[in-house]
């Protein structure tokens, strides 16, 4: 009896570290299903319409990816949105409630310690969102209320240009969501917000008024890429060359255009493509 309940327990044991080991790639492979994490008022990354259901670029990007990883499986595999916040999403990753994470997520070297990235995918400026009756420049930052999302690379910019440039807010804000400031703005508790330019000019276009500017001097750059758990480089090589395969195939330039309207793809973008566009076997 003493031997059984050893070789059972050892069973068990083995079993659970198994199925710890397992990759991302197997998990999705054995259950046909990817959880893939979008934060709900990220327009024009990601939001949800009057009925709940995710859309956006991201999660366009995501649904052509879900396309390729069922042929590459070759099975269905159904793709479950799970919705993730600025401030969890790197929880989310660690804890294996999501598989991938799709959005404007930056990549650095610090968070990088923490989770894997996938090659860059998107790029981005931080820039200023302000009152145009306060502030038409930089330098009339001074003495300002300046909004910023917390835990964010546009923190760690922000606080490094002011010092920098030797201009003295009379306040930081910090918020938790970068939609937060539509409210802010429009109640006039903050007189200007600080993030990426493509979310400032989703924040623009909520708050449907001429009395707002985005400030022509970038004070950062943002490298957007795809977010997953470290040591699965099956599945990091996979999101890799489906990186790839969108640009070379133009599918990722229409998926902008959609979304994007007529903001033009940035330079700095169109060079980093032209660099990446490695070629692809016909059944990668």
């Amino acid at each position: 009896m003493k031997f059984l309940r050893i070789l059972s327990l050892f069973i068990l044991f083995t079993a659970c570290a198994f199925a710890g080991n397992i990759s991302t790639l197997e998990r999705i492979e054995n259950t046909g299903k990817i959880r893939v994490g979008f934060r709900d008022n990220l327009y024009p990354f990601s939001f949800t319409d009057e009925k709940g259901r995710f859309r956006g670029f991201a999660y366009d990007i995501a649904s052509l990816f879900n396309e390729k990883l069922s042929q590459h499986l070759n099975k269905k595999i159904e793709m479950i949105p799970v919705k993730i916040t600025t401030q969890n999403r790197f929880e989310y990753v660690l804890n294996d409630k999501i598989d991938i994470e799709i959005g404007s997520t930056s990549y650095s070297f610090k968070r990088e310690e923490l989770v894997d990235f996938s090659i860059i995918y998107f790029f981005s400026e931080t820039s200023i969102l302000a009152y145009s009756q306060k502030i038409n420049n930089i330098t009339d930052l001074n003495n300002k209320i300046i909004g910023v999302t917390k835990n964010t690379t546009n923190e760690e910019s922000l606080l490094k240009f002011l010092k920098e440039n030797n201009i003295s807010p009379s306040k930081i804000v910090y918020l938790n969501e970068h939609f937060d400031s539509v409210e802010n703005l429009k109640n006039k508790e903050i007189d200007a917000f600080c993030s990426d330019r493509t979310i400032l000019y989703g924040v623009k276009k909520i708050l449907n008024s001429e009395n707002f500017i985005i400030l022509n001097t970038p004070i950062g750059y943002e490298p957007y890429a795809f977010m997953m758990k470290e040591n699965n480089s099956d599945f990091r090589d996979f999101v890799n060359n489906f990186i790839v395969w969108m640009v070379k195939t133009g599918k990722y330039f229409e998926i902008y255009e959609k979304w994007f309207d007529k903001a033009p793809v940035s330079p700095f973008l169109k060079n980093y493509f032209s660099v990446i566009s490695y070629d692809l076997p016909e059944n990668w």
